[in-house]
């Protein structure tokens, strides 16, 4: 339990950071809170959790569950990563500008977690014993990687789209009949930093 929250607020930090520079903020702004601590370590263990129960309804049901499960998993990895960026620090308090880094990550996870689970055992049980233990070993180190990789690049994702183009909720609110909500109530624009 100590090694895991341990980990967890190691974790929390260098993503407050990498958030930090992406956002281009001061450094003594992108500090990890507890809050953040706790729910990035909390989110991390759901994701985790939910995708060992996602592999196994994979494994022991049909076609039309496994590409459920897939679209679950894509869902899954989308809505977490939201909600842990959602604790980290950056420039506006908007959400809308969020969503582009989260649906790059979990599209991309989404697509990892396919090739790790699919395309990737059949490569390795083919090959010797000796190069099947380091093939093991080198696709969960690359997968590790390529996890770290993908978060703190939608980081950059959700910076750049939001100083090149502004955020998605402006883009929503600018709609029509959706513009008279903020105008009409003041508390959905603050949220929505309108």
């Amino acid at each position: 339990f100590w090694l895991l929250l341990w980990a967890g607020r190691s974790l929390t930090r260098v993503l407050a950071a990498s958030a930090g520079r992406s956002w281009r903020l001061d450094p003594k702004e992108a500090k990890a809170t507890a809050t953040a601590i706790g729910a990035v370590t909390g989110l991390l263990i759901i994701m985790f959790g939910c995708t060992l129960l996602l592999n196994r309804i994979r494994d022991r049901h049909g076609l039309a569950a496994d590409t459920t499960s897939w679209l679950l998993t894509l869902a899954l990895f989308t809505g977490a990563w939201f909600a842990v960026t959602w604790f980290l620090p950056r420039e506006t308090p908007d959400p809308g500008a969020l969503l582009p880094g989260a649906a790059f990550v979990g599209l991309s996870l989404t697509g990892l977690q396919w090739f790790m689970q699919f395309y990737l055992p059949s490569k390795i049980s083919r090959s010797s014993e000796l190069v099947g233990n380091l093939g093991v070993s080198l696709a969960a180190l690359g997968y590790l990687f390529l996890v770290g990789r993908l978060m703190a690049s939608s980081f950059a994702v959700n910076a750049v789209l939001f100083e090149r183009l502004g955020s998605l909720s402006r883009l929503l609110f600018g709609l029509p009949l959706v513009r008279i909500i903020p105008e009409r109530y003041p508390t959905v624009g603050r949220f929505f930093d309108l």
